[in-house]
């Protein structure tokens, strides 16, 4: 069973191999999307944003780059979070003195491409490339076992 498939499009001007920028096509059961031209630069100063607004503890920064809604898990217990400002409440639980130090080790061009997301630190934190209709955002956060941020819905393809 297939969820999705991603390909690049090798037939698009600036996609494919020996350049720094892709041109994908996510497909599912519901269709196919082409995504825009995005470079590697793109996506890493996206991520260096991140990376520096948690080392700086900015907090409403961090919680403002992730999409909504989400499933948080704390060892306290789960809840579906609807938006940023309450995502706050789940902060210190998520991004813990041991995980900022893990994220601070690591670089925005630490990246790899999996499943039609963006990964780094080895997957602890996943994110949504832009498309025509929305920004790039982070998809999930994946801190331990007990402790992450992610989509909570049915299986398969994930809305927004």
């Amino acid at each position: 069973h297939v969820d999705m498939i991603c390909a690049n499009n090798l037939k698009v001007a600036g996609a494919g191999f020996g350049v720094d920028t892709n041109v994908l096509t996510l497909i599912t059961a519901g269709g196919a999307e082409e995504l825009p031209l995005m470079s590697k630069e793109e996506a890493a100063a996206f991520v260096s944003t991140f990376l520096e607004a948690v080392k700086a503890d900015n907090r409403e920064a961090v919680a403002g780059m992730i999409r909504y809604p989400r499933q948080v898990k704390t060892p306290a217990g789960e809840a579906q979070v609807a938006g940023a400002e309450e995502f706050l409440a789940y902060y210190d639980e998520i991004f813990t003195p041991d995980f900022r130090k893990k994220l601070e080790g690591t670089s925005a061009t630490d990246l790899f491409c999996k499943d039609g997301l963006i990964g780094l630190g080895g997957g602890s934190v996943w994110f949504y490339p832009a498309t025509v209709e929305d920004d790039m955002s982070i998809a999930s956060v994946n801190v331990s076992a007990d402790r992450y941020v992610r989509y909570g819905g049915p299986s398969g393809v994930q809305p927004g």
